[in-house]
């Protein structure tokens, strides 16, 4: 009589698809997962499943940027300071897009109020504010390259969090030139006057 050949325990699966991650020491599409998890022999049917699991029970890491889910795991002390450094890295991301858009439909409701006066004390408190959060920017933007040079964790997440940013800040910068504009139409300024009033001398894209 043959004997069956014994299958892999839900239990096994969860341990070969989180020595995946471990021994690697990458970050993970869930393409990627499961064209890894093929080679510790584990269907591809199952692969999902599994790797909610190990997320529910707070051994895999996800977090989503633009279309994209990434997942990571690290082994002891270096994957608990990686993971705290992405969270962190995630938060300040997050708290400075939110700072960005408040801006942002700030500059936009001073161009669609066409007949309203410019207060110029409202301007210079908006170029401040833009001011500020392109400092904040260019500081998240550095420590994003302080941490990728520590070989910390894979970059996959952070240089689309970066180029989001980025686009976001350069996109504020061109509803600041329009800002300019609309002063120079509403009172006559010329180029440097304008400038003068606004301190646009000092606004630049980002790189």
């Amino acid at each position: 009589k043959m004997s069956k050949r014994k299958g892999v325990s839900a239990a096994e699966k969860k341990q070969r698809l989180l020595s995946m991650f471990h021994e690697s020491g990458e970050v993970y599409t869930i393409k990627e997962v499961e064209k890894g998890a093929a080679s510790r022999g584990i269907a591809s049917q199952v692969v999902k499943d599994v790797l909610k699991e190990l997320v529910d029970d707070d051994l895999v890491c996800e977090d989503k940027v633009g279309v994209s889910t990434y997942f990571w795991s690290f082994p002891g002390d270096a994957g608990t300071k990686r993971n705290a450094e992405l969270r962190e890295l995630k938060q300040q991301t997050t708290s400075l897009q939110r700072q960005i858009g408040e801006a942002d439909a700030a500059v936009q409701q001073q161009q669609q109020d066409q007949k309203q006066r410019a207060d110029d004390g409202h301007v210079e408190a908006i170029e401040r504010q833009m001011i500020t959060l392109k400092a904040e920017l260019q500081a998240s933007i550095a420590e994003s390259e302080a941490i990728k040079a520590a070989n910390a964790l894979d970059l996959h997440a952070r240089k689309t969090d970066i180029a989001i940013l980025r686009d976001a800040a350069n996109r504020w910068t061109d509803n600041s030139f329009e800002v300019r504009k609309h002063m120079i139409r509403q009172f006559g300024w010329t180029n440097t006057e304008a400038d003068k009033h606004l301190g646009l001398s000092n606004l630049d894209y980002v790189e």
